[in-house]
């Protein structure tokens, strides 16, 4: 049973209350409901670098599928390895656009992983992530990359294995140490698995101090390169503490 209002003024303070309830349910109602988005057809690039490339590039596109104006306030990526180029950082409803970038490639091989984060003055939409991810061509191992002497011990010769992809046909084409401290000499493996040859496909390197008396460390330059016209110089170090 609803209780009856007998007093005129608490009358009048109810009509108040229920016409600004109405005026406002109106008005929230009368707003359309206007958003900004912007979409991106791929968010995740996986694809395979081409050997002996020096840069990756790569293209996101997107489009303002939403009706009202986005501004791009700011574009950062993971390392200083990718970089992105942005054209412009305002987008019209209906507008498309892209965010191209470079993956340097440099020395780095198997698989690399990177983000991109994209800020937005949109408040349903702050931050978008994307993700890239190359494949780095591997034609040319070294194990272990770093021999080690303890001082006085007997300086005998120690064992860099190289590994080689043959899908590539890599070959050692020289090596060379950078002190006459250590002798370095590519040899054949002593393993008697697989076939071997000294042109250096599948190949070991012997690597010996001339002295273990003194503390002493050198780089140890592998030089590689195919009939195709690839080209690289790998490293390797000896020290001996």
């Amino acid at each position: 049973m609803h209780k009856q209002i007998h007093n005129p003024t608490d009358r009048l303070r109810l009509l108040d209350v229920r016409r600004v309830f109405t005026a406002f349910l109106l008005a929230f109602t009368a707003v359309p409901n206007l958003s900004a988005k912007l979409e991106f057809p791929v968010t995740a690039i996986s694809e395979k670098a081409e050997l002996g490339a020096e840069k990756y590039p790569f293209v996101f596109t997107f489009e303002n599928a939403g009706d009202q104006t986005v501004k791009i306030t700011d574009v950062k990526t993971s390392c200083g390895c990718t970089t992105t180029d942005l054209d412009k950082k305002v987008y019209q409803p209906g507008e498309k656009g892209e965010i191209k970038g470079n993956f340097k490639i440099g020395d780095r091989q198997g698989v690399q992983r990177k983000s991109i984060t994209i800020k937005t003055n949109d408040l349903g939409q702050p931050e978008i992530k994307l993700e890239l991810m190359v494949e780095i061509p591997q034609p040319l191992s070294l194990k272990p990359g770093l021999l080690f002497w303890r001082l006085g011990s007997d300086p005998d010769a120690k064992v860099i294995e190289v590994e080689s992809n043959e899908e590539f046909g890599i070959e050692i084409v020289s090596v060379e140490s950078a002190s006459e401290d250590f002798n370095v000499q590519l040899v054949k493996p002593s393993s008697s698995a697989g076939t071997v040859s000294t042109d250096g496909k599948g190949c070991e390197i012997s690597v010996s101090p001339v002295s273990t008396a003194e503390a002493k460390r050198v780089l140890i330059k592998i030089a590689a390169a195919n009939a195709q016209g690839f080209k690289r110089t790998y490293y390797a170090h000896a020290l001996v503490r």
